[in-house]
């Protein structure tokens, strides 16, 4: 992986980041993933609500992909302070491209069931762990501390850019051509951004942890939250978004099919007015 990235005060234009091959790769990559995630969401929400007519089981899918954020987040940021964040990154994103590949294998032979579906979410979720620890992580490094608050805002900008088209694409293509193709197309961007992060340039990203034992680093990363107010209300914050904000849009689906009568494709147009907001 390439050096912090140059720059005067005089240039602080964040698009300069992007003119670096090792940030590219990684912002790429995360645009790939980041879209797949919202237009599989989007779509297996309103093929199981067509399929069972569960508002129940459409929060369920929801639920189970984000779950491992909360059940493994810490520990995946314990494994990447360990280990190299690339090859991390590298075959957290072929796991999912191949939980994908097999869901869409089993849509267009006609064998897909609701529960090839739960576990699918919860697996990529358990994937898409290691995404601020590992990606993030490097984009930080690379952006370095003059640029790094343009970076996280591109990153930023970029996240909510696919929450808007992934939704879209989502309600489209389920509509168009099916849960099958929905899925195939996932696995093509995902192969873009498993391409991009070959293209970045190898570099030993992996710490020591500090010398400590995984979950004493784990224990000692709490503390020092516990002992920052900053962070505390920080995570304060994130939690209580998390907990009565976020959720309402596993249910626009719902709404959107149940209530309003909307066809997929009109559904993902509503579903990406979020990520427009």
């Amino acid at each position: 992986m390439s050096e912090q990235i140059p720059v005067s005060p005089a240039r602080l234009n964040p698009l300069v980041l992007l003119a670096n091959r090792s940030f590219l790769a990684l912002w790429l990559t995360g645009a790939a993933s980041s879209t797949v995630r919202w237009l599989e969401m989007l779509a297996t929400a309103v093929y199981v609500f067509d399929q069972t007519g569960s508002p129940f089981l459409v929060a369920l899918l929801t639920v189970l992909r984000m779950l491992p954020l909360a059940l493994l987040g810490a520990v995946s940021g314990a494994l990447c302070e360990r280990f190299d964040r690339r090859q991390i990154q590298l075959w957290g994103t072929l796991c999912m491209l191949l939980v994908s590949l097999l869901q869409g294998w089993l849509a267009y032979q006609g064998l897909i069931q609701l529960w090839h579906l739960l576990l699918g979410a919860f697996l990529n979720g358990v994937f898409w762990t290691t995404d601020m620890p590992a990606r993030r992580t490097l984009l930080g490094e690379i952006a370095g501390p003059t640029l790094l608050g343009a970076a996280m805002s591109l990153d930023s900008v970029t996240s909510n850019g696919t929450r808007m088209l992934g939704p879209l694409l989502g309600g489209l293509l389920l509509e168009a051509i099916g849960l099958d193709g929905t899925f195939f197309l996932g696995v093509g961007l995902y192969a873009v951004g498993l391409l991009a992060l070959f293209w970045l340039p190898w570099r030993d990203t992996s710490g020591t942890g500090g010398g400590l034992g995984l979950w004493r680093s784990i224990l000692e990363g709490m503390q020092y939250i516990r002992g920052n107010r900053a962070l505390v209300g920080t995570l304060l914050i994130t939690i209580i978004f998390n907990l009565w904000a976020f959720p309402f849009t596993a249910m626009v689906p719902v709404i959107g099919r149940d209530v309003l009568g909307l066809n997929p494709f009109p559904v993902g147009l509503l579903a990406s007015a979020e990520g427009a907001g």
